[in-house]
Parts: C-alpha cells; structure tokens; sequence
C-alpha cells in the first residue's frame, strides 16, 4: 500500500510531527522571534490540516507510534551503513581538518585562525535569499490565483481545494517551504553550536574537501561510479520507503505531499521530519559551513525550487522540468512512480522505468498540452518529454552541460 496524501484519520500524528519539530526548532534556534514565528506557522499549518481533511480519531495510532518509534533507530543505521562508502571522503577531511587544527592551534592562539567561525551569519544569509526568492515566486501565484485554480482543477488536485481558498492552498504552500529549509538548516546549526568551529578548520574544510571530490571524480574512477549508481538507487528506495509506511509517511514525509504542487513547497524534496533526519544521517554539517549553507545549500534549494514547479503559467515555469525530462511532476499528481527526481534520459532513469514507469502516460499529456496552452514551448521538445531516451546520456561531462543549460534558460 502507497501513501500519497493524508486523511483526517492523520490527524493525530500528523500534529505530533509539527509538535516535534517546534521543539527542534526551539532546541536549536536562538533568535526568539523566529521560534514564535515558526510556532505560529506550524499552528497555521495544522489549521489548515483540519480545514482540508478534517479530524477523526484512529484506534491504529498509538501502534503505529510505538512500532515507528521502536523502530527508527534502526533506519537509521540502516540509512548510515547505505551512505557510509560515500561519506567517507567527508569524513577523511573533517579528521584532516581536526588534526591540523590541533598541531596549529596552540602557535595561531590569538590571532584570526583561532577565533570562531560566524557560522550563524551564514545561516541567516542562506535563509535569507532562499526565502526571498521563494517570496517572489509567492507573489506571482497570488496574483495569478485564480489561474493557478484554473490549472489544477483539471487534475487530481480538484478533490483537495474543498472550501478552502485557493490563497490559503498557496500560502500553505508557501510555509511549507520556508519550514522545510529551516528543516535542513537546524542539525547542522545544532552540531556548529555544540563543536565552535573556527576560521582555521573551516579553511582547512573549505580546500581539502572540494580538492578531494575533484580528484576522485575527476579520475572517473570504481569509487565514483559507484557512489553515483548508489545514490540514485538508494533515494528512490528511501523515498519508496517514505510512502510504504504510514509512520514514515505522515510523521516524516507527508508535508511534502499536503500543499499544491508548485516550487512553493520544495527544499530537497522532504518533509520537517525528514529534512533534519536528511542533514544527520549524511553528515551535513562535517562539511565546510561555507559550501554546506551557501554554494550547496543555494545550488541545491534553487533547483529543487524550480524542478517542483508543475502549474504551467507560473513562475519559475516549468522549462526546467520540460527541458530536463523531469517527470516528478506525475509523482505530485498522485502516481506513486517515479520516485526521482532528474532527467528521464540519464542512466539511472530505468531504476523507475523498470518498476513500470511509462514516460506517456495521462499526467504527462495533461503536463505538456498545459505548458504548450500556457508557456512558450517548441513541439519538439513537448514530444521528446514523452518518449523513452533514444541516447543514454553515459557521459557525465554532458548530462551537466544539458542540466546547466535548462538552468540558465530563464
């Protein structure tokens, strides 16, 4: 059984996950009025919850907590042992970076590379232009709200507006996001105010660990490959995993689902709950604090942001996902498959091909005739969106040339 959206039977656990977030939220914010606001946001978001579904008690929820919970330590060493050969560059450089800080920390006392580094700065900047960006693509599906009902109206989504306003489905959407991002942000931040990284480790961090991942994958070599075949593998189990189990899916994963399907809503693809479980279990804040929260972090929320967005008409449209063969999007709509998100015509597409994926399928021509209506959009490329790959995009020199393009094509 594949959970995709939330009933009112949800209720229950589905406020026990916004409750335990406000407490990670409140352990690891210092900023009071960013923890009333997020407070704030979460009790809006159970509102809206109850509007949407309703509430109905569920004799089945105190088992599916205990067994969940009883069991979640081992998922994660499950998710730990899966990333481990892949983490291990990471790993290796933050020992690097812990070493050469002990041998020079005693002769740079006092000076510059001794002193901490303003990591929280960074954080408020990341948040700062993620949410800005997000609130400029909130401003346009404001004004465009009657559309944006229009659009997803001729889809499954019809059956989730009820008598809620279309604006309160797209501010939903919209604190959806912001909290997801924050989701992402808040392990790291826990682990820099718990280890005061300096400027020193974090030089040493910022040079060996990019040079590192240079070197292995510009050699192409058995661990590189290896780790790229694993990583797609092991998301589009993860996510199937997400909506397997009722635990996961409403407690972990399910904000993801509730709000419409628009770039809104994304930062990495994952719910509060997942988001920080996300940033422990693959190490996130090893990483330099520079690349984690601004050439990462920025990289990583932009085209996730963009890749979400499925009402065509909308900024940041959907030339991303068209030119990118995206076909997340049928995945928003209801369809369990396909489970990753990325070009359908790079090596890893048959992972969800194979489990009975059809590129042409009624949401993908509901998808294109929508964008051919909405946005400008050669024939060519509609049709292509369709169809199976004619060229395996082996090379990884060209599937990051093709995605830079779709990229900048705005």
């Amino acid at each position: 059984m594949a959970y995709l959206t939330y009933t009112d039977k949800d209720f229950a656990l589905y406020a026990v996950s916004l409750f335990t977030y406000g407490l990670l939220l409140s352990f690891a914010l210092s900023s009071v009025a960013l923890i009333v606001v997020s407070w704030s946001a979460l009790a809006f978001l159970l509102a809206v919850f109850f509007a949407k579904h309703g509430a109905a008690w569920d004799a089945k929820v105190p088992g599916v907590l205990l067994r969940g919970v009883a069991h979640y330590p081992l998922d994660l060493l499950h998710d730990l042992r899966k990333s481990a050969v892949a983490l291990s560059p990471l790993i290796l450089c933050y020992l690097v970076a812990l070493v050469g800080e002990g041998l020079l920390g005693s002769s740079l006392s006092g000076s510059i590379w001794s002193k901490p580094f303003p990591f929280e700065y960074l954080f408020w900047g990341h948040l700062a232009l993620v949410t800005a960006f997000r609130t400029y693509i909130l401003v346009d599906h404001l004004r465009k709200s009657a559309h944006v009902q229009s659009v997803l109206e001729e889809t499954s989504w019809r059956r989730h507006f009820g008598d809620v306003s279309v604006r309160v489905h797209i501010l939903q959407a919209y604190i959806t996001g912001v909290l997801t991002n924050l989701s992402l942000l808040i392990g790291p931040l826990i682990f820099y105010k718990l280890s005061q990284p300096t400027v020193l480790r974090e030089v040493i961090l910022l040079v060996t660990y990019p040079v590192l991942l240079f070197v292995i994958f510009c050699t192409k070599s058995v661990f590189s490959k290896s780790v790229e075949t694993d990583f797609f593998r092991f998301f589009g189990e993860d996510h199937e995993r997400a909506h397997k189990s009722r635990f996961q899916f409403t407690l972990f994963h399910g904000q993801h689902h509730d709000a419409i399907p628009s770039a809104l809503i994304a930062s990495d693809g994952v719910g509060f709950l997942e988001g920080v479980q996300k940033t422990w279990t693959r190490l996130h804040a090893l990483q330099s604090v520079s690349l984690f929260m601004l050439l990462r972090g920025l990289c990583a929320n932009y085209v996730d942001i963009v890749g979400h967005q499925y009402i065509p008409g909308v900024f940041p449209y959907c030339k991303l996902s068209l030119h990118l063969k995206n076909h997340h999007m049928a995945h928003h709509m209801g369809s369990l498959l396909p489970l990753r998100l990325g070009p359908m015509d790079l090596p890893y597409a048959p992972l969800d091909t194979q489990q009975g994926y059809d590129l042409d399928n009624v949401r993908t021509r509901w998808f294109t005739a929508s964008i051919a209506q909405h946005e400008r959009a050669d024939e060519a490329v509609l049709q292509n969106y369709l169809q199976p790959s004619q060229n395996s995009v082996a090379d990884r020199s060209s599937a990051l040339l093709k995605t830079w393009r779709a990229l900048t094509s705005f």
